[in-house]
């Protein structure tokens, strides 16, 4: 109901109460004397009592809407308001006192607490968004199969911008051979299923260059709602240096693969290259037996052996390189084999090369005796559990560890059937049918139960009962472990297990139960992530199964120091074998479970700690590398701390820049370490070291000075210098390189010399070609007017050998003319230039060809032109240039109509012009004679002119710091280049 309504509602219903009453009042007066007085007064009774009711619920409501629904609804619009325009620093208010105050002091407090909530997010999301931009891998997110979000440098990968790159959708960034999979897996991920987490492929960028980027998700929200955030890695490089690795092994794989030996490469006991050899020898595929141990295809009676050769070969030590062993065949048989191994390098590291020739047919003669031994041997090498030998259900041989579990002596259990250890409360004749057809399913059979000694007491024990081959009758080995110690800890475990469960099942790192023997009791998930195997292959195996056996003795010496309290609390650095084959760093600090005041087992956290491990060893390598560099630098390095003045550091250099070894310099104190600078220039060392510091963290400063060599007296040096900071923003030391420059500056000072000389040397010369060639100009303009006067008045008149001299006299006196000319004009290059300024090039071109319109009519050329640009020039002489260059390329043509083209083209820090034509072309022999002053390739009779203009052009484009030069063949016409600075502000 709206609010109109109402009120207008309780208006009527206030008035229908009033007129009520006026009914009910007047009627009663007025019928106070009826006969039914009775009747009516009852009726107006009532009708008074529901008009006053009215009347009430009407006042009652009024004063209600005033008092509680106005006020309250005018509190509500204000909070709607702020939330639909999110202006989170306004507040609401309420008039008077009491609760509706006390509401509204309520909710600004709210919105005090969202304002804060709002201003910390805003910083927190700046500050990843930083982050992400200063990455150096890729970071996108993908909302509703577009990019919302990209950094520059997933742009960058993309080939795009990052405007670019926003907006687009998987589709169009993505290769269409992975779009489905990775829509898929997008889909997945928002649903919060699993999908892999690393994906790797080939962009095509939108320039065509490929990269190939490898991805990894998770699922975010963004802008409030559901996306994926994606971190691309560029691993083209190590792509690339894959591809070269595989390539070089491919030129010897072939070789290798067709040995009749079984070759292969084993690198930290891991077989890392075999041959297919082994599926004939072993009954492996190269493939299964690549990243697997060695140590389980070296038959258990050599492995020892083996590891004991191994390791003292890659310590270097020397070792007999050939020797027999034998190998563990699929099918569990043993395979003699000769063994040749030695060290080589793969990989950066040390391996072992071996070759394995099979001497099966060597040996036969001497298995029989052997098959014997190896009943025994295992026998022996299973001491620490009950081992007992069956003929049938007869105990024929046990060992004394069987006294010890079972309670009888040896002499009381062979001769006996073994019925009698039977497990309790088992039927003895569904046992053995149980342990027969297991064996010959398996081959064996495995089993645990609780068993009564001699004495009645109960233990718990683990046995295997399996068939020895060959045996007629059948013999049987069964192996008994008294596994009581372990029930025991796992009992014990079990009691803390619901208090502790969920903590081990959740926890990041690897967390392990280990009994007093060393066999993994209880494993958490995260241990199994990290090694590879599920609990069920863990659980029961031996801690040291899994140990790197370079770490074994020290891991051994550790566990026994644990074990008898000299450490309780030991810390383990120590390698494992992942199951893929990896090579994995773990840390744990072992803490011993005691019970009743007896040590039952350890628990142990475990850390992966590879990554780390890998770092340390990148960045001493890292160091070895610059420590090198250092060393072999033949600048003199060093580091001054500031606090003290001291050099903390000098290369070995020193010893050739300043006569000491880093020793000797390093004991120098300050005062000797001043007197080392040449006066003259201690002031000014002393200003670049304040500039340096003054002037900014990134800052390096370069400071020419003379220092005293201990032996050569002063040298100078070169000092580039820079400040190291420290995390208060603190200078804290100079680091820089010192080189001597005393031979640089000695050149320097004897070619400033020279070309102080030459310049004044070049200046005289141009002073008195101009002068030469100006002062000429009036008597030879005297000698060839009255040459030419002669001729006007006595050609003719005198014999024809007259006539032909004062031609000659007049023709001299012309091109003497026409040579002073240009020569002055050579020299005006220098004497009359001008200062640079913009210049258009085709304005200048246009005026050079209007100059040569009557040539280029005269010979019908056609003379065209690209765009040009605008340079720094002198206009008159680029003027002059062009008029020169086209006037040749219209003087010099052939049979055909002349046709010259001028272009330019922008190319690094300059432009490059050229000039073709079409003409008779010039011998490449000739390049280098035609900028030559004065110098002709044709006679006057054949071309026109004094050999100068080529000359003129080159002395132009040198004074504006440029190339001029030509590329021609006879008959082919020719182009000549120059070249002009861009932006070039050099004045002359």
């Amino acid at each position: 109901m709206t609010l109109r309504r109402k009120t207008l509602v309780i208006v009527g219903a206030t008035l229908v109460g009033l007129l009520l009453i006026m009914f009910a009042v007047s009627e009663s007066v007025f019928l106070r004397n009826s006969s039914h007085q009775g009747q009516t007064t009852l009726l107006y009774y009532f009708c008074f009592l529901l008009g006053a009711g009215l009347v009430f619920i009407g006042v009652v409501n009024v004063l209600l809407d005033r008092l509680v629904l106005s006020p309250l609804s005018r509190l509500s619009s204000s909070v709607s308001s702020i939330g639909k325009s999110k202006a989170l620093s306004a507040r609401v208010s309420a008039k008077g006192k009491g609760e509706l105050s006390s509401l509204a002091d309520v909710i600004n407090r709210m919105l005090e607490s969202l304002e804060r909530s709002h201003n910390e997010l805003q910083e927190s999301e700046e500050k990843f968004k930083r982050l992400v931009e200063d990455m150096n891998d890729g970071y996108f997110v993908v909302q509703n199969f577009r990019v919302a979000f990209a950094n520059a440098r997933s742009a960058e990968m993309f080939g795009y911008s990052v405007e670019g790159a926003t907006g687009r959708t998987v589709e169009e960034l993505l290769p269409p051979k992975d779009v489905k999979v990775l829509s898929e897996w997008y889909e997945r991920r928002l649903r919060g299923e699993a999908v892999p987490q690393q994906y790797e492929t080939t962009l095509t960028r939108n320039d065509g260059t490929t990269v190939t980027v490898e991805f990894g998700s998770r699922r975010i929200y963004y802008a409030g709602r559901p996306a994926v955030s994606v971190v691309m890695r560029d691993i083209t490089k190590r792509r690339q240096i894959e591809e070269a690795l595989r390539e070089s092994e491919a030129k010897y794989r072939d070789v290798v693969e067709r040995a009749n030996d079984m070759i292969a490469i084993v690198q930290d006991t891991i077989i890392k290259y075999i041959n297919t050899r082994s599926s004939e020898m072993l009954g492996y595929p190269p493939k299964q037996m690549i990243g697997t141990p060695i140590t389980e295809y070296i038959h258990p009676d050599e492995l020892q052996r083996f590891i004991y050769r191994y390791e003292r070969r890659m310590a270097g030590e020397h070792v007999e390189s050939i020797y027999e062993t034998a190998l563990l065949h699929s099918d569990g048989s043993r395979v003699d084999v000769e063994l040749n191994a030695g060290v080589i390098t793969y990989g950066g590291r040390l391996a072992d090369l071996v070759i394995v020739r099979n001497i099966t047919e060597r040996i036969k003669a001497q298995e029989a005796l052997r098959q014997s031994e190896e009943h025994y041997s295992t026998l022996v090498r299973s001491l620490t559990d009950a081992v007992f030998k069956l003929k049938g259900k007869v105990i024929t041989w046990c060992n004394d560890r069987a006294e010890e579990i079972y309670g009888y002596e040896r002499n009381e259990l062979i001769g006996k059937e073994v019925t009698f250890l039977f497990p309790e409360g088992v039927s003895h004749s569904k046992f053995i049918e149980e342990v027969a057809g297991a064996i010959k399913e398996h081959g064996y059979f495995r089993g645990a139960n609780r068993v009564k000694r001699k004495n009645g007491s109960l233990v718990d024990v683990e046995y295997t009962i399996s068939q020895i081959e060959g045996t007629e009758p059948i013999e049987l080995i069964s192996v008994a472990r008294d596994i009581t110690e372990r029930k025991r800890i796992e009992e014990a475990v079990a009691k803390s297990e619901a208090r502790y469960r969920s903590l081990f099942e959740t926890a990041s790192n690897g967390v392990a139960i280990i009994d007093l023997k060393g066999d993994f009791v209880l494993v958490n998930e995260a241990l199994c992530n990290m090694v590879g195997y599920s609990q069920k292959e863990l659980i029961g195996r031996n801690f040291a199964d899994f140990v790197h056996p370079d770490d074994g003795p020290r891991l051994l010496e550790l566990f026994v120091e644990g074990l008898t309290g000299q450490d309780t609390h030991p810390t383990l650095e120590f390698r494992t074998t992942h199951r893929d084959g990896r090579i994995l760093w773990l840390y744990s600090s072992p803490t011993a479970l005691v019970q009743e005041n007896e040590t039952i087992g350890f628990s142990a956290i475990i850390h992966d700690i590879t990554e780390r491990v890998q770092i340390e060893k990148a960045l001493r390598q890292s160091e070895e590398k610059f420590r090198n560099v250092l060393d072999n630098s033949h600048d003199m390095i060093y580091s001054m701390n500031l606090q003290t003045g001291i050099y903390e550091y000098a290369s070995p250099a020193s010893k050739q820049v300043l006569g000491y070894s880093p020793e000797e310099f390093q004991a120098l104190d300050s005062d000797e370490l001043i007197s080392l600078v040449h006066p003259d220039d201690a002031e000014k060392l002393q200003q670049n070291i304040i500039d340096l510091i003054t002037q900014g963290k990134t800052r390096v400063l370069s400071v020419e000075y003379r220092v005293k060599h201990k032996e050569l007296g002063y040298r100078w040096v070169s000092d580039n210098r820079s400040v190291v900071y420290d995390d208060g923003n603190m200078p804290v030391a100079i680091v820089g390189n010192l080189r001597d420059i005393t031979e640089r500056k000695q050149g320097d000072e004897k070619l400033n010399q020279t070309m102080a000389e030459l310049s004044r040397s070049n200046t005289e010369l141009e002073r008195f070609a101009y002068v030469a060639s100006h002062d000429l100009q009036e008597p030879l303009r005297m000698v060839a007017s009255y040459t030419q006067l002669l001729a006007r008045r006595y050609r003719g008149k005198l014999d024809s050998d007259a006539d032909e001299f004062i031609g000659y006299a007049v023709d001299g006196a012309t091109r003497m003319q026409q040579l002073i000319n240009a020569l002055l004009d050579y020299s005006r290059v220098s004497t009359r230039s001008k200062p640079f300024g913009p210049t258009s090039c085709e304005e200048i071109l246009n005026q050079a060809i209007a100059n040569l319109q009557a040539s280029i009519k005269e010979n019908d050329a056609a003379v065209t032109h690209d765009h040009l640009p605008t340079v720094m020039a002198d206009t008159t002489q680029m003027v002059q240039l062009f008029q020169n260059l086209i006037g040749n390329a219209v003087k010099f043509h052939g049979d055909e109509k002349p046709e010259v083209h001028v272009k330019a083209a922008r190319n690094g820090t300059e432009w490059i012009f050229s000039v073709s034509d079409n003409g008779i072309g010039i011998d490449p022999k000739y390049f280098d004679r035609i900028f030559v002053i004065f110098h002709r390739l044709h006679g006057r009779g054949e071309y026109p002119g004094t050999g100068i203009g080529l000359a003129i052009c080159k002395k132009i484009i040198e004074r504006h710091k440029g190339r001029i030069w030509v590329e021609s063949q006879p008959g082919k016409g020719a182009t000549f280049y120059f070249t002009i600075p861009i932006g070039s502000e050099d004045r002359p």
